[in-house]
């Protein structure tokens, strides 16, 4: 049986219930969601201290 440990850093799989309710369904291991979310954050950056105030 293997666990969460005997995979390398960044190929650990979603657990079930992380996977629960994500919009992308391709993403699968943690490493995949972090790029994703590190993207929203940059886009969310970029957009955020482009506005006019």
């Amino acid at each position: 049986m293997m666990t969460w440990l005997s995979f390398e850093e960044g190929a650990t799989p979603l657990m079930p219930e992380e996977m629960d309710g994500l919009v992308p369904t391709h993403i699968t291991l943690k490493r995949e969601l972090n790029e994703l979310e590190q993207a929203n954050i940059l886009d969310a950056d970029l957009w955020a201290f482009r506005r006019k105030r």
